[in-house]
Parts: C-alpha cells; sequence; structure tokens
C-alpha cells in the first residue's frame, strides 16, 4: 500500500525559486560584498569611498552575501491536500492550512504580475497569494470574499485534489 494512500494524501507538491531573475537579485550583492571583502581585508584597499571597518564588512558579507543565497536555496513551498483540508509550507517562513469547511468557492486562475506583484508571500487588493513560480493556481475564495491564491505547476491537478476533497465534505 502507498504511503499517500495511508496518509490520505490527494495531492503534494514541492517548488523552489530556481527562475534566474531572483537568484541574480541574490548573487549580486554576494558577489560585490565578496570583492570588497577581499579588496579590504586581503589586499588591504578600503572598499568605497567611506569603507566601513573590517568587522562591519565581514558581518555584512557573511549575512548578504552567505546567509541570502543560502536562505534563497532553502526557501521551498510545498503544498499538500488530504481529506480535511489544504497545507502550504513556505518555508522557513510560515505555514497556513486551510480547511475545507471554510472555502466556499475555489477556481483554476491564471494570474500575473498586476494581481499579486510577483511571486513569493504577498497581499494585494486580489487577496492573499502564497506561489513560487509560473502563473497559474488555485483560487480558494472565504466568507467575506477573503480570497488566498496558492500557485501550482500542477494547478489542474491541485484543483482536482481539492474538488475530491471537497466533495467527500458536501
Amino acid at each position: 500500500m502507498s504511503q499517500q494512500v495511508i496518509n490520505n494524501v490527494l495531492f503534494h507538491e514541492i517548488q523552489q525559486f530556481r527562475q534566474i531573475w531572483p537568484w541574480i537579485a541574490v548573487t549580486l550583492p554576494s558577489i560585490i560584498l565578496s570583492y570588497g571583502l577581499y579588496m579590504q581585508i586581503y589586499l588591504q584597499q578600503p572598499f568605497g569611498d567611506n569603507p566601513a571597518p573590517d568587522q562591519v564588512l565581514w558581518v555584512l558579507w557573511f549575512f548578504v552575501g552567505i546567509g541570502m543565497p543560502l536562505f534563497m536555496y532553502m526557501i521551498k513551498m510545498t503544498t499538500t491536500v488530504n481529506r480535511e483540508g489544504i497545507q502550504v509550507n513556505f518555508f522557513p517562513i510560515l505555514t497556513r492550512t486551510y480547511s475545507f469547511k471554510e472555502i466556499l468557492h475555489y477556481r483554476i486562475k491564471e494570474y500575473g504580475i498586476l494581481d499579486y506583484g510577483g511571486h513569493g508571500i504577498k497581499m494585494s487588493c486580489s487577496g492573499f497569494a502564497l506561489n513560487v513560480s509560473g502563473n497559474w493556481g488555485v483560487e480558494l475564495e472565504f466568507a467575506g470574499q477573503k480570497k488566498v491564491l496558492i500557485g501550482s505547476q500542477q494547478s489542474e491537478e491541485l484543483f482536482q485534489a481539492i474538488k475530491i476533497a471537497m466533495n467527500c465534505h458536501h
């Protein structure tokens, strides 16, 4: 018997930031700080017009030069649908669970940058979004017209898993 049947998992997806543009945004400061550290510490040449003390440069390099790329590599969004609800874990930042009892409507939705302002954990006039890549997901609507968009590379499969689980609850 499969592990999915034992755990009543109807859908499971893991997504990570692997597009080039976020990596450029994270590694460019890392490269600049690494160069500055090399110039100031090893070549004994001040880095910039108003150089930071060596200790500050080391701390910045550790947190921005090493920490940010490592953090970016660790981020992953795991979406799981079981018979009780939908769990979205945006590791290591947050975990949300949406009970099927609270969902009024759901639909597959194509979204763009104007809807939620890009990828990540986003709030907008459209609602709350959790997405890592692409432009498709499943939008959930709750009482009070509150909406949550769950981005997915497998939006049709996510929708079908929600449909199956919702039918069990109604």
